[in-house]
């Protein structure tokens, strides 16, 4: 079961859109599971572990879990804790797999290609849209040391085709055992939109200029709590293991692709491709 919504924003209806569609849903598929199922495999995400101070393992359990980025995270994390009660009650056998942020095709033609530009495409998409309107400095607030865990969405697929043959494995962070930086991506996606005029800084500016107060008040404030604050950050032990076989850097190809995946969903103007 991977269907849901990935919105993060924090409004009431997106707070029942995600509740409804990530929690409502698999609890009602769950209860209406024929006999003859014995095993369900729940995608979850892996930011369903919230805000963590600690590097996080792949069993969910060792870790106190009650402090979350938004109504999405939270509605992932109570589904994987109904999946798992519910199985428990039915004697079928879970597995929860948890995919970070994911990206366009990195491993199999046709590159750069995913069902869907959504997360961290959303910023291409705001900076393709209004990015003309920057005409002074803009002050960008990241966190210099912290960085996304993005994941090519053919590397996800086979990942979850390895946990179906192997069914041993109970829970599986799908990560990036290398987040790319911010400090090492986002000035780059800047100047690809003609705005060379920018600085990072280490806390919300004062005194926004006009783009700035767009920006802070839109998507700036959708992903504040991914791109200016300390990242969520993995043991990759296990899943090192199963890209070790496909003979994959440890990037996953992403940090040399990053600006490739940019731009190809560009010149897609973010059409979704099937």
């Amino acid at each position: 079961h991977c269907a849901g919504s990935t919105s993060l924003l924090h409004t009431v209806d997106s707070k029942d859109k995600v509740h409804t569609q990530n929690y409502l849903v698999t609890k009602r598929l769950l209860e209406n599971l024929p006999q003859r199922v014995t095993r369900f495999i729940y995608i979850s995400t892996a930011y369903s572990f919230g805000i963590q101070k600690e590097k996080v393992g792949d069993i969910i359990e060792n870790y106190e879990v009650d402090n979350f980025r938004n109504p999405y995270e939270q509605s992932k994390y109570e589904s994987e804790l109904y999946v798992k009660e519910m199985c428990k009650q039915k004697n079928i056998t879970s597995q929860i797999l948890r995919p970070s942020i994911i990206c366009g095709r990195l491993l199999d033609a046709p590159f750069y290609e995913t069902p869907k530009f959504d997360v961290f495409y959303s910023w291409a998409m705001f900076l393709d849209k209004y990015a003309y309107k920057s005409k002074e400095n803009f002050r960008i607030w990241i966190d210099k040391e912290s960085g996304l865990n993005i994941v090519p969405v053919d590397f996800v697929s086979k990942a979850i085709l390895y946990a179906f043959l192997n069914p041993k494995i109970q829970e599986l962070n799908i990560v990036n055992p290398t987040q790319i930086l911010h400090k090492n991506y986002v000035g780059a996606v800047l100047e690809s939109f003609n705005m060379p005029r920018y600085e990072y800084v280490s806390e919300k500016p004062k005194n926004l200029n006009s783009f700035e107060q767009l920006y802070y008040k839109s998507i700036g404030s959708l992903f504040e709590n991914y791109i200016s604050v300390p990242d969520l950050q993995f043991e990759s032990e296990q899943i090192l293991k199963f890209s070790a076989t496909l003979r994959l850097d440890e990037t996953l190809g992403v940090h040399k692709n990053f600006m490739n995946l940019i731009r190809f969903s560009v010149a897609k103007k973010f059409r979704k491709s099937y």
